[in-house]
């Protein structure tokens, strides 16, 4: 089955070195389906035991543990995986993490086949300069890469993350909500402000308890929701806030959750405040189920907010704005509902399969046909 394009489906590699679910793993299980629904053959080299390999995958996908290490991959390890992927004819490499881009590169390196990474985080890797591309997740973190890596603009492609509407479909129903909202406790007529993440200095998730404190003198029924890993840094400053705002019983901490997108249909904002980001899956997760989109102005949220009508930008600055908007969504469901619905339309027209996956497939028929070329020219 051709991919689209008329195009001969692909034989990919890809390669996730993470160990835990994240919002890059989760995009990655997206991702792979997605390809694998298009005719694509996909082998997903995983670590042993990691959560990516539990999951469920259509048929087209098979996972292939491999021993990564911590800093180098077994010489052998790679030069049985350099067999593998060379027995099942892999026409193209793509790496997601950093581990996994030192094992595309060393495979690449070994005459394998092309290799490309996305850059999930905005980290100097030396890697990338080994690889035939980088698939960077918004403008500005293409122009770091090209600063501090020195890669060349015609080899990094700046694309947005896929998202799947159709795995949360099931979170969008109001008997959803209110199953989420009273496994969290939350009262009844609470407005709840959600954040998902990793509680750490990056995330910033005291910001969003902040907002929600600020929401609370203006006389709202406010609750601040963190689902995420907890680093003792931030934990700490979150319990700051809540102490210096006497706020405890407004904040709820629920720990790693591997059912996030479930939990977030108890929400009624969504709130990213992230120091740094990429093409945050929190955010696209809750433009899925229709919330409303209070963030910082980082990575691609330009793309993903659209101000005034969907959502609103905030700093720790200045949190006047959303704080407003807060009070404004608290009191008119309706208001709440329009903006949504806005979120909603945004994923639908910039991150859904139909219109991502076109755009991975041209990197990658790209890459091919480059590194063909040069061959030639050799």
């Amino acid at each position: 089955m051709p991919d689209g394009s008329g195009r001969r489906p692909l034989r990919l590699a890809q390669i996730n070195s993470h160990s835990d679910i994240n919002g890059v793993v989760t995009n990655c299980v997206d991702l792979y389906a997605c390809l694998a629904e298009r005719g694509h053959r996909i082998t997903l080299l995983h670590r042993p035991e990691a959560w990516i390999a539990r999951q469920r995958f259509p048929p087209g996908v098979a996972l292939v543990p491999m021993e990564m290490g911590r800093r180098l991959p077994p010489r052998v390890e790679i030069a049985r995986i350099r067999q593998l992927l060379r027995a099942r004819g892999v026409d193209l490499i793509h790496a997601h993490g950093s581990m996994a881009n030192t094992v595309a590169a060393m495979l690449r390196l070994a005459g394998t086949a092309p290799a490309i990474a996305t850059a999930h985080a905005r980290i100097a890797n030396l890697n990338y300069l080994f690889l035939d591309g980088m698939i960077a997740l918004n403008p500005a973190a293409a122009a770091h890469f090209r600063r501090t890596n020195l890669i060349d603009p015609q080899r990094i492609k700046v694309l947005h993350n896929v998202f799947r509407p159709a795995e949360v479909e099931l979170f969008r129903s109001d008997r959803a909500r209110q199953a989420a909202r009273a496994e969290l406790r939350l009262p009844a007529g609470a407005f709840v402000l959600g954040v998902v993440g990793h509680l750490g200095r990056r995330k910033n998730q005291s910001l969003a308890v902040q907002l929600m404190a600020a929401a609370v003198r203006r006389g709202v029924d406010a609750h601040c929701v963190l689902i995420g890993a907890q680093d003792g840094d931030e934990t700490g400053r979150v319990r700051d806030v809540m102490h210096n705002s006497s706020l405890h019983d407004r904040v709820h901490m629920t720990g790693l959750r591997t059912d996030a997108r479930r939990l977030i249909a108890a929400f009624d904002v969504l709130v990213c405040s992230s120091r740094d980001e990429q093409c945050p899956i929190a955010v696209l997760e809750g433009m899925a189920l229709d919330k409303p989109i209070i963030a910082t102005d980082v990575g691609c949220l330009r793309d993903m907010v659209d101000p005034g009508h969907s959502g609103v930008f905030f700093s720790e600055q200045d949190i006047g704005p959303a704080t407003a908007l807060v009070e404004q969504l608290a009191a008119s469901p309706a208001l709440r509902s329009a903006f949504g619905q806005r979120s909603r339309h945004i994923l639908e027209e910039r991150f859904t399969p139909e219109v991502v996956i076109p755009e991975i497939e041209a990197v990658y028929h790209s890459t091919i046909g480059r590194r063909a070329t040069a061959r030639l020219q050799a």
